[in-house]
């Protein structure tokens, strides 16, 4: 994975570039920034096979916590790095 994985321009934070599996909202996903480690506040599983993550709804969410061995979450590098603003679209 370490050819994978990036540091942020920005904040130096580790990151994995991945793409949204397709939906019908969004059937070309580009690839995003996910932060490399999980987090408690997560809401992305990822398939570090082939690099890919689904967004978990919020009802969902409830359901995957209280499993026996809950799967590692993940958030958008965007929702927590500093300069996010300078990479949205206008």
């Amino acid at each position: 994975m370490g050819d994978k994985v990036k540091s942020c321009q920005s904040c130096g934070a580790s990151i994995v570039f991945m793409t949204q599996k397709p939906t019908n909202k969004n059937p070309q996903p580009k690839p995003n920034p996910i932060n490399r480690f999980p987090s408690a506040d997560g809401n992305l599983l990822v398939n570090w096979d082939n690099l890919t993550y689904q967004v978990v709804s919020k009802a969902e969410l409830e359901k995957v916590k209280r499993l026996p061995n809950p799967p590692s979450l993940y958030k958008s590098h965007f929702g927590n790095c500093p300069d996010a603003k300078k990479y949205r679209r206008k």
